[in-house]
């Protein structure tokens, strides 16, 4: 199941994905995920790498680069979480830090993903 959803995300040209447990996710910065989404069990990270021109000393073209780089990252996310529930039957819902983005070059999104399995647990 991991590498159909690599294979996805990869495919609409985001830079790299994981993977993890979200009992192995552990942050000060943010909430927990369980009061976000209760009963997640998986974490899918987006990773983008940002656009050249974002890094222009003309603010224009910078923010045009950023505005460019926020409407993919975006659908993007979305994307990929109506891929977990429509094709995995999974629920998913899609987190995104505008601090993070605003702090840091390179930006991660997040969708937290659960499913029910043949054994009445998620994963």
């Amino acid at each position: 199941m991991k590498g159909k959803i690599k294979e996805f995300v990869l495919s609409l040209g985001i830079d790299d994905v994981g993977i993890a447990s979200v009992k192995d996710y552990k942050s000060p910065r943010t909430p927990d995920l369980q009061s976000i989404f209760p009963g997640a069990k998986s974490l899918v990270v987006l990773a983008y790498k940002t656009l050249s021109n974002c890094e222009s000393e003309n603010m224009q073209i910078a923010m045009g680069g950023r505005l460019d780089e926020m409407e993919f990252k975006r659908s993007s996310n979305y994307r990929v979480a109506r891929f977990l529930e429509n094709e995995l039957k999974a629920k998913a819902m899609t987190v995104c830090s505008i601090k993070a983005a605003i702090e840091v070059p390179s930006i991660y999104h997040e969708t937290l993903m659960r499913k029910k399995t043949s054994r009445n647990s998620f994963y």
